[in-house]
């Protein structure tokens, strides 16, 4: 496994223990839930500059881009212009994600959004 798919692993796995759902398919989002996520395949048609995570958590719609440990950048330009729209839209938007603990800030700017 790379680095990045090591922090991406990491990032899926405490996702899921606060609750939220991985889900590959619209019919597989469970309607008694804190929220879900899935993991947007890269490719030919895919959006270019989508982030690796996307979800919604307590209806915040969310995002996380993950980078290897050693990777000094935080996403590109693509990657930048999403990160700046989900946070300018109202939701939640993380770049440069190199560990699971960054899940916890995620968490924490989600659940402060829900008070207001």
């Amino acid at each position: 496994m790379t680095p990045e798919g090591r922090v991406k692993d990491a990032v899926k796995k405490r996702l899921m223990g606060y609750g939220l759902h991985s889900v590959t398919k619209a019919a597989d989002i469970p309607h008694d839930i804190e929220g879900f996520f899935f993991m947007p395949h890269a490719g030919p048609g895919s959006v270019w500059g989508i982030h690796d995570f996307v979800g919604c958590w307590r209806g915040v719609f969310f995002s996380i881009e993950t980078k290897a440990p050693n990777n000094p950048e935080d996403c590109t330009e693509p990657q930048r212009a999403f990160h700046d729209s989900v946070n300018k839209s109202g939701g939640v938007s993380l770049v440069g994600v190199r560990s699971a603990d960054a899940v916890d800030v995620l968490r924490d700017r989600v659940l402060k959004k829900v008070q207001q």
